[in-house]
């Protein structure tokens, strides 16, 4: 006979039987409650030498056929006559002519009597509190709460055979004279601290798990088989049920429990516990450790705090060579007095002053009294704009009118509108006789292939009427242009590149007027080229009427401006290979939709084809990018757990012509690359393992994101 040890106890206890089942290990069980009352109990049982099967009990039937009919579960078969483990506890004439019961319930007369009392739960059965159990003790299992029942006087000890039915295990109480049936994994996976949080529900150790938390573990062989979802392992000296996935929820009955946990950087580890509230173990409350800081704080969890911080009267807590005494900020080592003063909110210098004029990273602006974009007289350098010092480009020759600047559109009105000193220029008062010409790489890509412009100002169809300007992000980047190509007047199938034709740009259907800028058509060519497979554009220029009439359109899109095209490749090659290309070629704004690939090169000077005296290099300014923003809503920490499925949606604002490419990428524990979708903006995740999910996502090419999340 094996024997073990349980150092909390100091007892040795021996290995008893069950029925059907051999156990390796008994730890001592403590505040078991008996089946029924003690003395009634003892005075029910006599002495070993008159109990013939062993079985606590006298006068079973023990002149008929040996039929003692004990088979722990105390039902009645009294047609049956035989014993036996039958799953119901067999008549037995007590001696006194009356067939008496195995239940637990004993009689005036000593004896076990037939009738069990009504409404209580015999052992084995669901229960919801001590008094619904004729053994007059309830205990939580993994499964819910069932009923126990304890033998108490002699040969209680030589009965656990028949005593505890499957499943349950047969514990001696030496100092009480009796065993207990208590099922065999009730504390199965209960989070703990020490073995006494898991004794007090049944026979169980509290082990440690790979991630630092500690939870009960029950015995396990051969014949005694652990539930569905845990495995049979050796852990900590013991043969025992383990979680198959390496991690354990909350069981009902263990709300309330707590095991302690880690959570561990570079800089260190730190302690924490973890709770079941309900059926949720709620994350490690540890800090997180973090490099030592003169803050009075143990950082890093090491037991030292702020150590190498020097003595008080010349702590220097973030190293920058100011004591923190004279620092306005001691904890910020790029804050002190004397600091470069930088644009950022923040008073670097501890002079009092934020972000003031002349800062080392300050910009020039101009007075700009008519909001047009373009100001004049002596700038002034400061982190941002403001009310009277608004605009970044200077040599507006009257600022009081805000159509009057360097690259505007000269009006037939006897003014220099451009502000080139020029008025009324380029025959803008005449008819729309061809003023000049507009030259394209043509099929050799060498140059040569031109087309004749028209004043733009003697088109009076309302279809033209661009935008103001004055409203447009950059007054200088949104002016109208002076000449178009008069497009029922060329020939445009004519190949304006090696595999473009003019057509493929500018359409007569969209206005009869058309702006296609050569510097547009070179970059597409040259991505094609890069690409080495045909390129279809979905739209090139557009008239400002019609770009109106889409749905999608922004109010200033560049393709009013002959700079931005739309395309896509007919599945020759990826939408995220075209945005790349484009990238190479330094187009201004990228975008992909669902069908195409938006870019535009509208930093591009302006050219003096299309606006002469307008744009010349060096006067382009440097703008934040264009306001696009996307989201992706992240589920509840309760919804990451395993076998649950994550609804991902993305969601954005500014992104105008079209509904934006969104790009999944969902690495699930274990993976370098995981699973990717495209052009889906809502997905469904299947958390189908424990450990380290990373989801990632991308709108439109320009706003991206990244989630790590631990499933437990």
């Amino acid at each position: 006979m094996r024997r073990f040890e349980d150092p909390s106890a100091g007892v040795d206890l021996s290995v008893l039987r069950v029925p059907g089942f051999v156990y390796l290990a008994c730890w001592l069980v403590t505040g078991v409650i008996g089946c029924m009352d003690t003395s009634e109990r003892r005075s029910a049982l006599p002495s070993p030498v008159h109990d013939d099967d062993l079985d606590g009990r006298k006068h079973d039937q023990q002149a008929s056929a040996g039929d003692d009919g004990i088979d722990g579960f105390f039902g009645t078969d009294q047609a049956s006559g035989t014993g036996g483990h039958d799953g119901e506890s067999d008549s037995i004439d007590g001696g006194d002519g009356a067939i008496d019961s195995l239940d637990g319930i004993v009689s005036s007369d000593g004896e076990t009597t037939d009738e069990p009392l009504p409404g209580l739960s015999r052992i084995g059965v669901a229960c919801a509190d001590d008094s619904t159990c004729d053994g007059g003790t309830c205990v939580a299992t993994d499964n819910g709460a069932v009923c126990s029942s304890t033998c108490v006087g002699a040969g209680c000890a030589q009965a656990c055979d028949t005593f505890c039915p499957s499943g349950f295990m047969c514990i001696a109480q030496p100092e009480l004279d009796a065993v207990s049936c208590i099922p065999a994994h009730a504390a199965l996976c209960r989070p703990c601290i020490l073995d006494s949080d898991c004794t007090s529900a049944g026979p169980a150790k509290c082990v440690t798990y790979e991630n630092g938390s500690r939870f009960c573990a029950t015995p396990c062989d051969s014949t005694l088989p652990c539930p569905f979802g845990y495995e049979c392992q050796s852990i900590d000296g013991l043969t025992a049920c383990i979680s198959a996935t390496g991690q354990c929820q909350c069981a009902p009955g263990a709300d309330g429990a707590s095991t302690v946990c880690t959570v561990t950087t570079n800089a260190g580890s730190c302690n924490g516990n973890r709770i079941c509230q309900g059926d949720i173990l709620t994350p490690c409350d540890a800090q997180i450790p973090s490099p030592e800081a003169c803050d009075t704080v143990d950082n890093n969890c090491n037991g030292l705090t702020d150590e190498g911080c020097g003595t008080p009267d010349i702590l220097d807590s973030d190293s920058d060579g100011t004591a923190d005494e004279f620092d306005c900020q001691p904890l910020d080592a790029a804050i002190y007095p004397g600091a470069p003063e930088s644009c950022n909110g923040v008073d670097d210098n501890c002079n009092g002053a934020t972000d003031e004029p002349g800062t080392f990273d300050c910009q020039v602006f101009y007075s700009d009294e008519d909001d047009d974009g373009w100001g004049a007289g002596t700038p002034i350098c400061q982190c941002t704009p403001s009310a009277t010092y608004s605009a970044s480009l200077g040599g507006d020759c009257d600022d009081g009118v805000d159509s009057v600047f360097p690259g505007a559109a000269e009006q037939c009105n006897g003014a220099d509108d451009d502000c080139d000193g020029q008025t009324d220029e380029g025959n803008i008062c005449g008819s729309p006789t061809p003023v000049d010409e507009v030259c394209y790489p043509g099929p050799a890509n060498s140059g040569g292939q031109c087309f004749p412009l028209v004043n733009a100002a003697s088109v009076t169809s309302s279809a033209y009427a661009w935008p103001a300007a004055s409203s447009a992000p950059v007054a200088s980047w949104y002016q109208p242009p002076a000449r178009l190509i008069d497009l029922t007047a060329v020939d445009a199938s004519l190949s304006i590149a090696p595999n473009f034709t003019l057509a493929e740009f500018a359409q007569s259907w969209k206005g009869q007027w058309a702006v296609v800028r050569p510097e547009m058509v070179s970059k597409w060519q040259a991505i094609r080229a890069a690409l080495g497979t045909p390129l279809y554009i979905n739209s090139g220029f557009r008239s400002p009427g019609y770009n109106a009439g889409l749905d999608d359109a922004a109010t200033y899109s560049r393709h009013m401006y002959g700079d931005a095209g739309d395309v896509q490749t007919g599945g020759a090659t990826s939408l995220q290979a075209i945005a790349d290309q484009c990238e190479n070629q330094n187009a201004y704004y990228i975008k992909l939709y669902v069908g195409h690939v938006h870019c535009d090169w509208r930093d591009i000077p302006l050219g003096q084809d299309f606006w002469p005296g307008a744009g010349k290099p060096g006067t382009m300014p440097v703008i934040p990018e264009p306001p696009v923003w996307a989201d992706v809503p992240m589920p509840e920490a309760n919804e990451w757990r395993v076998g649950r499925t994550l609804q991902l949606a993305a969601r954005w604002t500014g992104f105008d012509e079209g509904t934006p490419f969104v790009r999944w990428q969902i690495i699930p524990p274990g993976s370098n690359s995981g699973s990717v979708w495209e052009r889906q903006t809502d997905v469904a995740v299947v958390l189908d393992r424990p450990g380290l999910w990373v989801i990632r996502w991308s709108v439109g090419g320009v706003v991206h994101g990244k989630l790590e999340q631990i499933v437990p």
